[in-house]
């Protein structure tokens, strides 16, 4: 017959064995919820060397208290991990920014900022806090910086106005905004600059080329990631879906321009 301390410690380990169980099931269930198995198909990635910070928020259905999400943005996209506790079903993944579409805080007492991720078929919503950090990391964002320049040259202006229509299909801003964003920029001369680089190569690609409407997203995604870095590195990070190797290495040739910090 068992004794008392053995019955005790079986129940303890039943116990044990029974909560790891449940918890691996639920933990299961909030990463299907979530959309973790299609962020996984599409985006999945090693390690990732730009910055990240913690934070709470929702992937879609599925809500991560504490500082349960771990979240990163670099030139090349938007990463997206959990803490260990909650690492069953999910891995790390990184998003090319033409994949995402960012909306305006929401109301409410914690106004949160959605990253739609339509591909995934999901979304990531973190409080303005955390989406500001992520939109700073990303070389380019203009997210809640002040206006700087109250008004541009008639030179500078024209120059925006030439490589606008050139993204009409991909970028779909209007002229007022582009010029928001480089009012809000430190200088806007080096940003402007880099535009009219990305317009060269994409104009030339995309005459050359007959694309989808997603290769040619694809194509400007790229070279968003290129101005950030070598042809090299920018390759290194793809995840091609739309263009081949060989056509992401013809456009990547075709930008000139030194990346930039």
């Amino acid at each position: 017959m068992l004794s008392t301390a053995g019955l005790v410690l079986g129940i303890v380990a039943l116990s044990v064995v029974w909560f790891v169980v449940l918890w691996l099931a639920i933990c299961y269930g909030v990463a299907r919820a979530a959309g973790w198995g299609r962020l996984r198909q599409l985006y999945e990635t090693g390690p990732f060397e730009g910055p990240t910070s913690t934070s709470a928020g929702y992937v879609g259905a599925s809500r991560y208290r504490g500082r349960a999400l771990i979240v990163g943005a670099s030139p090349a996209g938007l990463y997206l991990n959990v803490s260990a506790l909650f690492r069953v079903g999910t891995s790390p993944v990184l998003i090319p920014w033409h994949d995402v579409t960012v909306s305006a805080p929401s109301r409410g007492p914690i106004p949160l900022v959605t990253f739609e991720l339509a591909s995934a078929r999901t979304s990531l919503r973190v409080p303005e806090s955390a989406a500001s950090k992520l939109l700073e990391w990303q070389r380019g964002a203009t997210y809640e910086a002040p206006i700087r320049h109250e008004w541009l040259s008639e030179a500078m202006d024209a120059r925006i106005r030439k490589f606008e229509p050139v993204f009409a299909e991909v970028y779909r801003r209007t002229h007022e905004e582009w010029l928001d964003g480089f009012q809000r920029d430190v200088d806007p001369e080096p940003e402007v600059a880099i535009w009219e680089a990305i317009a060269s190569a994409y104009q030339t690609f995309t005459g050359k080329h007959s694309l989808s409407l997603d290769a040619k997203r694809e194509a400007l995604g790229l070279l968003l990631v290129r101005t950030g870095g070598n042809q090299q590195q920018t390759l290194a990070r793809a995840r091609l879906q739309h263009l081949s190797r060989s056509d992401a290495e013809e456009l990547l040739r075709l930008y000139s321009a030194a990346p930039q910090p």
